[in-house]
């Protein structure tokens, strides 16, 4: 379980100036309330003076319209959402005019994508952000200043190392390996499942993702896909 902690201390990087900082900003939203990115997206309305504007589902003429007429200046949407951005004609810089800032997570951002992005609407800034629904959201978020296309940094009161799965060796930047985290935005637990719990989280406290990934030597993570899948 997510305990009020967990979340406060998600939220935080949601108005901290470093990150997102997300005060007084307009987005309108079609991640679902189910989903911790949704989730923690929606309550940042009340945590941060977010101004959220909800759809009931996802029409992509009805979308982009309100994106212009709510004057939106930020966008929190998945890396299809972002590829039907690239591709489609409908979506020009005209209709993103007010567009600050698009955030991405859910699912890892190809760079061919992400450089087509920057390419197309020059204006706007893409930022990165890792997380899980164990992690209560976001582990790590690109920095304004970061135009790479990596998934950013560690927010703070998380640490991470990068472990690889055959040894339980913890390795050094730029070397493959299962990424762990351990923080106050770290759950508590499964409910009512010591077991999958104890397979989840470590004694020492880090939570196992599942994901394959790496840091280099300025602390920037990046994101290589699922174990089972590599």
């Amino acid at each position: 379980g997510l305990s009020h902690g967990n979340f406060i201390g998600t939220l935080s990087v949601y108005r901290d100036p470093r990150y997102l900082n997300v005060s007084n900003d307009v987005t309108v939203s079609v991640i679902p309330f189910f989903h911790i990115y949704g989730f923690v997206t929606h309550i940042s309305a009340v945590f941060c003076t977010l101004k959220v504007v909800l759809m009931k589902k996802l029409e992509s003429e009805l979308f982009l319209r309100a994106i212009k007429n709510y004057k939106c200046t930020r966008l929190f949407l998945v890396p299809t959402l972002l590829q039907y951005f690239v591709k489609s004609s409908k979506v020009n810089a005209d209709v993103l005019s007010s567009v600050k800032f698009i955030h991405i997570t859910a699912a890892a951002l190809g760079k061919t994508i992400y450089q087509a992005v920057l390419q197309k609407f020059k204006h706007i800034t893409v930022m990165q952000m890792y997380g899980a629904t164990e992690t209560g959201g976001s582990c790590t978020v690109q920095k304004v200043t970061d135009n790479t296309n990596s998934i950013g940094y560690l927010v703070p009161n998380i640490i991470c190392k990068v472990v690889n799965p055959n040894t339980n060796r913890t390795l050094r930047p730029f070397q493959y390996g299962e990424l762990y985290f351990k923080g106050t935005n770290v759950m508590k637990g499964y409910y009512k499942n010591p077991t999958e719990t104890c397979n989840a989280i470590d004694s020492d406290g880090f939570y196992h993702t599942g994901d394959v990934g790496y840091y280099n030597e300025n602390g920037q993570f990046f994101i290589m896909g699922r174990i089972k899948d590599i």
